[in-house]
């Protein structure tokens, strides 16, 4: 039994293989003689308004697939209700629609959803079973009623009409049968099921023939309904005999024949199948699919939505883009004008509406350019502008440019725009300079080749000479019926009204360049006026967050007062930071409660997204990477932070001979090491500054990661200051606490010009020493940026990029200097990272922050 069941498929796969093979053969011969330009004449006649009828054509002839389930959910029953079943149903039926196989996908798909849902699954395969055999009983009533009619009127004895007698008595079988079984088992409802399933069936053929009846005559093809309906029938019993999935190639090759014998153009024919096709089959398919994604949606964890949801919304802003993209090509070069209104009218190329039309349609291509290059910003006022461009597009499409690919373009356009409304959400957006020069970049692109294209339509134009031209030899595409070239009079082409026609398309393409760059210029320039809330630095806030959970080594920093400050809502949490270009720079970890970190840092995240920013993370240790990585950010070394450990500190032994030679080198010229508490006094704040101003050099302060000379900053802590044997202060280092009650470090320092060597040395010596004796067990050195940083001939091209900026860094910062006199002293070294979004350039990413390092701070306005 296994044996023949294996043997049937087979032999059955293979005539289902022949048929599709000897049906698409025919159908290549047809088609390779297919007019292209008459089959594009006849679907440009198709207006928007044509292709929305047969959209809802295909939807309702539809709907009664899906109606067989809902009575099998009574006879049954299924434990789902009406709105689940109808769901399940439709997208049981749009898939096995297209894959055919007599109706087996269409069980199989629908036992995989209700098998769950039923106390006996056997049954719901009979019920299904059961349908698929009524399912024909629709068609057997049209075969009948068709047979009948021909047998009173036509009187034609062809091969349809006995094709159809034979069709036509299935469904009086099958009353017969029925009504005999009902009267024997007295089952009444059993009996009434099976009359509900044949109306059914009856109802979704009369939708089927009035849908494609219905496109036969949209398309004004002259075909009347008694010459239709053989045609018709033949080609549904030969595609029902195929088992061929959705009677491809078998259906179309059958309708194609048939209707040619009445003098239907192929073209027509094509146009026909084609939207016969998408709207009864393509249509409700991707229904289907979207009903079944929704299904899977609500079906699966949290987790698994967002995931999903992030997937949909990267696909949706890709094909919206694509989609905007296209459109702005096809506005500057499918510049399409119908001849018919053109040949009667001498003045037609003057300024007019035809005129503006084209002007607008060439600069909305331009712009539409531009604007594609920030739909990933997601705003409402994109949204806006989208919505805007795309309503002077439909207009322009229902007056002037009328094609089928241009109504396509729009509707689908149209589709895009109203399912992705949710996701333009944001407040504001930064253009960047890198998607201004990509716009830039396409903008000049498309001119480019618009001029090429259209120069050489100006020459031949400008060489023309109409008393030597021939109509036949013309290439011009007449969009109109009307159009004869044998009345056609050649003298009613005006040569120099084309000339000016040429000029204004390059004009109208010189003027979209204009506009669209304008329009970039426009977007660099409204950066200035995001209004994203930054907050500056409140003190007693910030000293409250510290005191109550400590600080970091960076904590300090905030109190320089060059960076803003971002507080999280239950005000336990803060972090500082600076802009710059669409980042926002963040420095350190978040300070405060270790427990609050990940909803701050998720908090801080959606009010930067919201306006269009990124966060990126610098000087961050790898506590906070758990969090960070979730967040789908990625890392590189920043550098590495030194550290002291002050136990193990000592000048003894060979190895610290040099310290020691160091340091007894400022003893012996009689320099001193002290420690100032604040306030100071009026007298040594002017010798520090003396002291900060020769070591700047008349340069400015910098910024962001390190502290500047100012009286209230300095003050907050202690100062330690070296004098030398005159007691006048030739170097100080102002000390700056890590807010864990373990460790010290220091801020600035700065020296005047000393002739001896080991002044840094004698400084931290004693510093050291300071620490010790006041209970510290740390001292941080801090950090040596982009220190052993892809240096490894195994790192990503990326970190060495990064290191290249390192070692040729010192116009920052003498960062090597910083690392071989650190490596001094430092036990340990902590590493720092770069936390940046996976899809931001690591180069970028790096400059931007170095640039900010380096910019430079005005103090005029202090001390």
């Amino acid at each position: 039994m296994k044996i023949n069941k294996k043997l049937f498929r087979i032999i059955q796969s293979i005539v289902i293989i022949t048929i599709f093979f000897i049906a698409f053969k025919e159908l290549y011969k047809i088609f390779i003689d297919i007019d292209i330009s008459l089959f594009k004449k006849y679907a440009d006649k198709l207006t928007i308004v044509n292709l929305l009828i047969i959209a809802a054509l295909g939807v309702i002839s539809y709907i009664p697939l899906s109606f067989y389930d809902l009575v099998t959910r009574k006879s049954i029953p299924i434990d789902l209700p009406i709105g689940k079943v109808y769901k399940y149903s439709w997208i049981a039926s749009s898939v096995s629609s297209i894959v055919g196989f007599g109706g087996s996908a269409a069980i199989l798909i629908k036992n995989h959803f209700y098998k769950n849902y039923v106390k006996d699954k056997s049954e719901l395969t009979k019920e299904n079973l059961k349908v698929v055999g009524l399912n024909l009983s629709g068609f057997s009533l049209i075969c009948l009623i068709y047979s009948i009619w021909c047998f009173f009127t036509i009187k034609e004895f062809n091969i349809v009409f006995y094709a159809s007698i034979l069709f036509g008595l299935y469904i009086v079988g099958v009353l017969a049968f029925s009504t005999c079984k009902c009267i024997k088992d007295k089952n009444k409802e059993a009996y009434l099921i099976n009359l509900k399933i044949m109306s059914i069936s009856i109802l979704e053929w009369i939708t089927t023939i009035l849908l494609i009846y219905g496109l036969i005559v949209i398309l004004g093809i002259k075909v009347t309904l008694v010459q239709f309906a053989p045609v018709y029938i033949k080609a549904i019993i030969i595609a029902i005999i195929s088992m061929v999935p959705g009677g491809a190639g078998t259906f179309d090759l059958t309708l194609l024949v048939g209707l040619k014998k009445f003098n239907v153009q192929s073209e027509q024919i094509l146009l026909l199948l084609i939207l016969y096709r998408i709207s009864y089959y393509i249509v409700p398919l991707l229904i289907g699919v979207i009903l079944y994604i929704t299904e899977l949606y609500n079906n699966t964890n949290s987790e698994i939505k967002e995931l999903m949801s992030r997937i949909n919304s990267k696909i949706a802003s890709t094909i919206l883009t694509l989609t905007v993209y296209i459109t702005g090509i096809l506005l500057i070069f499918w510049i399409e004008i119908d001849i018919s209104k053109v040949i009667h009218r001498s003045s037609i190329f003057k300024i007019n509406i035809l005129d503006f039309a084209l002007y607008l349609s060439i600069v909305l291509g331009f712009l539409l350019v531009v604007l594609a290059s920030i739909l990933n910003t997601r705003t409402k006022k994109v949204y806006y502008i989208l919505v805007t461009s795309f309503a002077l597009i439909t207009l322009l499409t229902m007056t002037v440019i009328k094609s089928f690919t241009s109504y396509l373009v729009v509707i689908i356009g149209w589709l895009l725009i109203i399912l992705s409304k949710n996701r333009f959400y944001k407040k504001g957006f930064i253009y960047t300079w890198k998607s201004a020069m990509k716009s830039i970049c396409s903008v000049l692109i498309l001119f480019t080749i618009s001029l090429i294209v259209n120069s050489p339509s100006y020459s031949q134009l400008n060489s023309l000479d109409i008393n030597s031209l021939d109509i036949n030899s013309i290439n011009i595409n007449f969009n109109s019926e009307e159009f004869n070239s044998e009345e056609f009079d050649l003298s009613k082409i005006d040569i120099e009204e084309s000339k000016a026609y040429v000029e204004r398309i390059i004009i109208s393409i010189f003027l979209g360049v204009i506009i669209s760059i304008s329009l970039v210029i426009i977007l660099l320039n409204i950066n200035r006026f995001n209004k994203f809330p930054k907050e500056k630095l409140n003190k007693e806030k910030i000293k409250e967050i510290i005191s109550k959970h400590g600080g970091s080594s960076l904590a300090h920093y905030v109190f320089v007062g060059d960076k803003y400050v971002y507080i999280n809502d239950t005000e336990d949490v803060f972090f500082q930071y600076q802009i710059i270009s669409d980042k926002i720079v963040i420095l350190g970890n978040p300070i405060g409660n270790e427990n609050s970190f990940f909803n701050a840092t998720r908090e801080f995240y959606d009010l930067a997204d919201l306006y269009g920013y990124t966060l990126v993370f610098t000087g961050v240790d790898i506590n906070i990477f758990p969090e960070l990585h979730d967040m789908g950010y990625d890392f590189m070394k920043l550098g590495q932070e030194a550290i002291v450990k002050l136990e193990d500190f000592s000048l003894a032994g060979n190895k610290n001979k040099s310290k020691r030679q160091a340091v007894s080198r400022i003893d012996k010229a009689g320099y001193t090491f002290s420690i100032e508490e604040p306030p100071f006094t009026d007298e040594l704040f002017k010798e520090l500054k003396d002291v900060s101003d020769e070591w700047l050099n008349g340069k400015k302060e910098k910024g962001f990661c390190v502290g500047y000379f100012d009286r209230e900053y300095i003050e907050m802590d202690k100062i330690a200051i070296v004098r030398n044997a005159e007691g006048e202060i030739k170097a100080f280092a102002t000390i700056m606490p890590m807010y864990d009650n373990k460790t010290l470090s220091v801020d600035l320092m700065r020296f005047k010009d000393i002739q001896l060597n080991g002044i840094m040395d004698f400084i931290f010596v004693n510093l050291f020493e300071y620490s010790k004796e006041n209970g510290y067990e740390f001292f941080n050195l801090g950090l040596v940026p982009l220190a052993e940083v892809g240096e490894s001939k195994y790192s990503f091209i990326r970190e060495k990029i990064a290191y290249q900026i390192f070692i040729n860094g010192n116009f920052i910062y003498s960062f090597k200097g910083l690392k071989k006199f650190k490596d001094k002293y430092a036990s340990d070294w902590n590493e720092k990272y770069i936390a940046y979004k996976k899809e931001s350039s690591l180069v970028i990413t790096c400059i931007q922050i170095l640039k900010l390092l380096s910019q430079e701070k005005d103090t005029s306005d202090k001390n």
